[in-house]
């Protein structure tokens, strides 16, 4: 997986932390990790990745515009959240797949790596 780059948008900063060293054992480089949508936004539509990690709110506001800019550009991602299924996020993204809050790390490694596979 060198080389390839993963978007980290999460406003837990232990978490944040946890998905950023998950990354970074499989070889990967960790960009963010984003605690703000305006920031993930930023990152979304301007950095070059390879696919991306999304909590569904950061900060109390929905990653709706996150999700839309990736999906946009034809990067992959994944949900990593707590939120329930009804949350605006996931109808905006259908085909996103949603990974609920907490997971081991060798689930969300093995759901980085289809990402990374499928882009």
């Amino acid at each position: 997986m060198s080389g390839e780059r993963v978007l980290i948008a999460e406003d837990e900063y232990i978490i944040a932390l946890e998905l950023q060293s998950i990354v970074e054992q499989l070889g990967a480089v960790a960009v963010g990790p984003a605690a703000s949508v305006d920031e993930a936004l930023s990152l979304a539509a301007e950095a070059n990745i390879s696919c991306a990690i999304l909590d569904a709110r950061l900060l109390r506001r929905s990653v709706e515009p996150v999700a839309r800019c990736l999906a946009a550009r034809g990067i992959p991602f994944l949900f990593y959240t707590g939120q329930s299924n009804r949350d605006p996020a996931f109808a905006a993204c259908p085909d996103a797949p949603v990974l609920a809050k907490p997971a081991p790390p060798r689930v969300i490694a093995k759901k980085i790596q289809e990402l990374l596979s499928s882009g």
